[in-house]
């Protein structure tokens, strides 16, 4: 379950993110001939030909909830043109194209009463003209609705995403029962390398990504009734990005809830996870939505691909609720006054893959480090619990830093988390230095991974710094103090800085007070004159 719990325990927010940007205008408006909706959890396909680049999309006129749509656009997807209707059935749901076969599949459900319980059913149909016409419907499973696809190029597999639907309480019609939900919904992960229209061949469910349920009550919390309504994923090299719906359900926690409604019931929003493998996800900027509700925008579904060195993320919005409107219960009548006259509209947002990329969650190294000066050989802890540096180094030359971030460093146990945002998975060496302490390297380089933590001791030996470039006080091996003027050389000019202000009789936290006990006095001289005396620089590849 460690998918779970990584997608759980979210990453610190940046403030450095950069967000897509939001065309003005919706590049296929609804046109008040319905309630235009995505396929919306296809990622819109991009085609690179030598006479013409064209991108396909498929959506739904949910006026009635049949009439599925291809767009296709030749202006790099800000004007559309509907060619054609695709397919008509109740659902919607993925396409999926095994580049091997050609062949493109479209996987969705559709509701089927069994023992006067509606029951959701995963079909396919499949395209051999590049999705213009779709045939040979296949009942595959029973299953849960709201199923994305992906073709795994790594394994030859087909990859499903789907939410489940048995979750209470019921609204029960003449057709039928119906769950809608107001337990905790989820995301599973489902397997297939052989045929995609065949059950036995999909493995079985594994779930990867769900609320928690004490945050799901917690009234602090951004999760706080808030379930997982659907999961769009697409790929960039090894960065798995997805788009998940985050539903904010009513006060019982299902879709029962009689109109008119508080804020932000039924409302729905966009949030990124991201992956290295398609099946560990990490939430990003801690649970903020990458897309959020804005204007008189209350729901937002979105579906996102890579077309060159850009992401496109095309977002179906709409003033409507996600709700039934109804009063009286979920058998109730509906208030179509305050449904008539709102629609969705298709969104186009662009950002670049760079910028996508910083919103990959923190690598964090847990660094041991002992400071000669602040150390107290007695007690054996730090006088002080003080703030140092520490970078990831490229491990070639000319060895540029990746990342520096600054962590506090505990005075028993010498360690600091270090948070490093956004970090190309690699490996790194790692230099720390602290105000008055001397960059000191790792040995070697280290193994990073975004949302993963990877430990550093510089405590150990002499062996752990790179050169031995340590120094043994007590008990302990720390990096040296003494670096004054931080500029990677213990020398005459720190000795000067300090012997003026002993000579002032300096006190306070300032940069001159090597042992962390707020006075500029002859211990602190005495510490940077031997590390001068004995040459003492940074060591470094």
């Amino acid at each position: 379950m460690l998918a779970c719990l990584n997608i759980l325990n979210p990453a610190p927010s940046f403030s450095q993110l950069t967000y897509p940007v939001r065309y003005p205008t919706a590049v296929i408006p609804h046109n008040s001939d319905g309630h235009r909706l995505f396929f919306l959890y296809m990622p819109m396909i991009y085609e690179d030909y030598e006479v013409q680049d064209t991108f396909k999309m498929y959506y739904l006129n949910s006026n009635s909830w049949d009439k599925r749509y291809l767009a296709r656009s030749t202006d790099y997807g800000i004007t559309w043109a509907d060619t054609q209707r695709v397919y008509t059935d109740t659902m919607y749901e993925s396409i999926v194209l095994n580049p091997d076969s050609m062949k493109m599949y479209m996987g969705y459900n559709d509701w089927r009463v069994v023992s006067l319980k509606n029951r959701s059913y995963f079909y396919s149909m499949f395209s051999t003209d590049g999705g213009f016409n779709f045939s040979n419907k296949t009942q595959v499973m029973e299953l849960g609705e709201d199923k994305s696809f992906i073709w795994n190029e790594d394994t030859y597999e087909y990859w499903r995403y789907v939410r489940p639907y048995n979750i209470e309480p019921s609204c029960c019609f003449t057709s039928g029962c119906i769950s809608f939900g107001n337990g905790v919904r989820k995301i599973a992960l489902m397997k297939n390398s052989m045929h995609f229209a065949n059950s036995g061949d999909w493995s079985n469910r594994k779930t990867i990504v769900e609320i928690d349920t004490m945050e799901y009550i917690n009234s602090g919390s951004p999760d706080f009734r808030t379930q997982i309504y659907y999961m769009q994923v697409f790929r960039n090299g090894d960065d798995w990005w997805g788009l998940v719906g985050m539903y904010r359900v009513g006060n019982n926690g299902g879709e029962t809830n009689d109109y008119p409604y508080t804020y932000p019931e039924y409302t729905s929003d966009v949030e990124l996870v991201w992956s290295d493998n398609g099946e560990d996800w990490h939430r990003t900027n801690n649970r903020q939505p990458f897309m959020a509700l804005h204007d008189s925008i209350n729901t937002i579904y979105s579906v996102g691909t890579i077309v060159g060195d850009s992401v496109y993320f095309y977002s179906s919005e709409s003033t409507l609720l996600h709700a039934t409107y109804r009063t009286g219960g979920c058998n109730g009548s509906i208030n179509f006054s305050e449904i008539n006259g709102k629609y969705y509209n298709i969104h186009l947002y662009k950002m670049s893959i760079d910028k996508l990329n910083e919103w990959r969650p923190p690598s964090v190294v847990s660094i041991n480090c002992a400071v000669e000066g602040f150390l107290n050989t007695g007690t054996g802890k730090h006088n002080l619990r003080d703030t140092l540096s520490a970078q990831l180094r490229n491990s070639t030359t000319p060895y540029g830093i990746a990342s520096e971030v600054k962590s506090v460093i505990d005075s028993v146990t010498f360690l600091g988390n270090f948070n490093f945002p956004h970090v190309t998975p690699g490996n790194y060496y790692v230099a720390v230095f602290g105000r008055n302490s001397l960059e000191t390297w790792s040995s070697g380089t280290i193994s990073i991974s975004n949302g993963a933590v990877a430990n550093y001791d510089f405590t150990t030996g002499y062996s752990a710094a790179y050169g031995g470039n340590l120094v043994n006080a007590g008990s302990e091996y720390c990096i040296f103090s003494g670096d004054v003027n931080n500029d990677n050389f213990i020398d005459i000019k720190d000795v000067g800085i300090i012997d003026v202000d002993v000579f002032n009789s300096v006190t306070g936290y300032v940069k001159s007070d090597l042992t962390g006990d707020y006075i500029v006095d002859i211990d602190d001289l005495s510490i940077v004159e031997t590390n001068s005396y004995n040459f003492v620089t940074t060591v470094k590849p």
